[in-house]
């Protein structure tokens, strides 16, 4: 009885290694191949049908050699040999087989004999290994370990290893710098190193750090570290972590890796610097600063801004509410559009404008605002800074009172000039010296009336013109004509023109297209590429032209006085169909809002 059952444990100890053998010779990648001494195929596993190409039913039984057949014949039959001899009874060597479709397969073999009770050869297992497979995987192994080798070199962040014996014995590129006045340094006492680059007592305790995880391997860390260097004279910061590792001899090590924070630490301070800085400026200057969350509507004002707008620091609502509440109705529209704009164009917001505040008193703020936007790209804020103008505008509004009694009593000045001038002319020449002067006079007077009345827009081109030929109103049209878009003159750029156009009309009239009942005069200006001022006078229909001999005062007053108040060019052309004269002045020295 208890025969039978050893009996049928073998059995079942048989069956399972069976299994167990068909199971590896399914799953395995490599070609497993039984042969008997005559070098027939016993068994052809799952991997041979792969490698090679041949189904299992087709190869078992045939001569390996037909099979997996190489020019090297004589290389196969000598290995055969070799593995029948009882020294050798495992045998490995690299070489060449083929596949079904002919091409060649890089291979490593493994021949194990198998003998019978007497020693002698029965069969052989054979092991083909894909080496084309191996080298592959060998070769991605190789690159990633490369790769990663790279990365921990190259990397920001600093990295170092001490092995058992507490030594150092690897600094990556990152960590050079931390090391680079230490000389030796692979192979040197950690310990030692640590005394020499920090200052006691927090050299010891990073030690005692070290020495705790390589004995434990319990990882340590620590966060935003700021030390005074024991070997240089500079304050350094790092976050920096020490973990146990497996070093290649079998016993464990430590690896510290860690990140320089001292520049950003640097960048921070400098930052909060110049935060200060300009919260000392706005201070100073009492400016008003404000910042809405777009998201939430929320609205945070500075001190100066609550006291400038009359606001309760315990006051809760959005900027249209506390802002647009306060704006004065007759600026209201043109800053909403303008505030508008801001929000859905990007467009900073520039004026000053009027606000009305809770105690009825009236202001004016010069308000600068923009939009902000977060690190996505979206706008998430919109900032405003603004000053009280009020006390200024109160200046100007005084100053102007003041230029225009200078104005008038100049005007009085002038008008005694003038009757002076007509007085003392008593001979004919005289008298037409004295009507020339007077027109004069009279054209710088309207001149200096008009800057007087447009000084707050600046002066309208087309306006002095007007004003300029207002002794010709009953041909203006007919055979004076003037053109251009509308351009907003500075004064001393309205003075020079007037006085030009009073001259150039005074000719015309003595000798030019005016002298007759048929002449014309065309006056046209323009801004051309928005950098530059044309202004052109031309006659046509007029008695034939001449040059004159010598320039008189007319000419002195065209070239001389836009020259030197415009910083232009004057090109004068005495052509016999009558006389063309052209001004190109740069923008900023004629337009008001350059």
């Amino acid at each position: 009885m208890a025969g039978g059952q050893a009996t049928e444990r073998m059995g079942r100890v048989a069956d399972q290694a069976a299994a167990q053998l068909a199971a590896i010779l399914r799953s395995s990648a490599d070609a497993i191949v039984t042969v008997d001494a005559d070098r027939a195929v016993l068994s052809w596993s799952a991997g041979a049908e792969v490698m090679f190409g041949h189904p299992a039913d087709y190869a078992i039984g045939r001569p390996i050699d037909e099979l997996i057949s190489t020019p090297s014949v004589q290389e196969r039959l000598n290995k055969f040999e070799r593995a029948s001899d009882p020294a050798n009874t495992v045998n490995r060597y690299e070489t060449v087989r083929m596949h079904r479709d002919g091409s060649p397969i890089d291979v490593a073999i493994t021949i194990s004999a198998i003998r019978d009770g007497n020693g002698d050869l029965a069969a052989m297992t054979v092991i083909y290994r894909d080496l084309a497979t191996e080298r592959r995987l060998e070769t991605s192994y190789n690159a990633a370990q490369s790769v990663f080798r790279h990365l921990v070199e190259t990397s920001p962040f600093g990295v170092y290893v001490v092995d058992a014996d507490f030594r150092l014995v690897h600094v990556g590129i990152g960590a050079k710098k931390v090391f680079e006045n230490i000389h030796p340094l692979i192979g040197r006492d950690m310990a030692e190193i640590l005394r020499i680059l920090w200052p006691e007592p927090f050299a010891t305790e990073a030690i005692s750090h070290f020495r705790h995880t390589l004995a434990t391997g319990e990882p340590y860390r620590s966060e935003n570290m700021m030390e005074q260097r024991a070997n240089i004279d500079v304050i350094e910061a790092y976050d920096w972590k020490v973990e146990r590792v497996t070093m290649p001899d079998g016993r464990h090590g430590v690896v510290c890796h860690f990140y320089d924070l001292s520049e950003r630490i640097a960048l921070e301070a400098e930052l909060r610097d110049r935060e200060e800085r300009m919260r000392l400026a706005i201070d100073g200057a009492e400016l008003g600063t404000w910042t809405e969350d777009l998201d939430t509507g929320k609205v945070e004002w500075n001190d100066h801004a609550l006291r400038i707008l009359e606001i309760d620091e315990t006051a809760d609502g959005t900027l249209a509410e506390i802002w647009g509440n306060r704006v004065h109705p007759g600026d209201l529209t043109w800053t909403a559009e303008l505030y508008h704009n801001t929000l859905s164009e990007d467009v900073a917001f520039q004026a000053a404008h009027r606000v009305i505040l809770p105690s009825r008193t009236v202001k004016w703020l010069d308000v600068h605002v923009r939009r902000l936007h977060g690190a996505d790209g979206r706008a998430s804020k919109l900032s405003g800074v603004f000053f009280d103008i009020s006390e200024r505008k109160r200046s100007e509004e005084q100053i102007r009172l003041l230029l225009a009694e200078v104005n008038h009593r100049s005007k009085n000045l002038l008008a005694v000039v003038q009757a002076i001038a007509q007085h003392t002319a008593r001979e004919p020449t005289e008298k037409a010296f004295a009507a020339r002067l007077a027109a004069r006079i009279m054209a710088l007077s309207a001149s200096q009336d008009l800057m007087r009345v447009s000084e707050r827009e600046g002066v309208d081109t087309a306006a002095l013109v007007a004003a300029q030929m207002s002794g010709f109103v009953d041909i203006m049209g007919k055979r004076i004509f003037s053109h251009g878009p509308p351009v907003q003159l500075i004064p001393a750029a309205a003075q020079a023109i007037g006085m030009a156009l009073h001259e150039l009309a005074t000719n015309a009239t003595k000798y030019g297209a005016l002298s007759n009942d048929l002449g014309e005069v065309h006056i046209r200006w323009d801004i051309l590429d928005g950098e530059r001022f044309i202004m052109s006078w031309r006659e046509s229909g007029g008695p034939p032209v001449t040059p004159p001999t010598k320039k008189g005062f007319g000419s002195l007053v065209i070239f001389t006085m836009i020259e030197s108040a415009m910083q232009a060019s004057v090109d004068l052309d005495y052509a016999p169909t009558g006389i063309l004269c052209q001004i190109n002045a740069p923008l900023s020295r004629v337009l008001d809002s350059a």
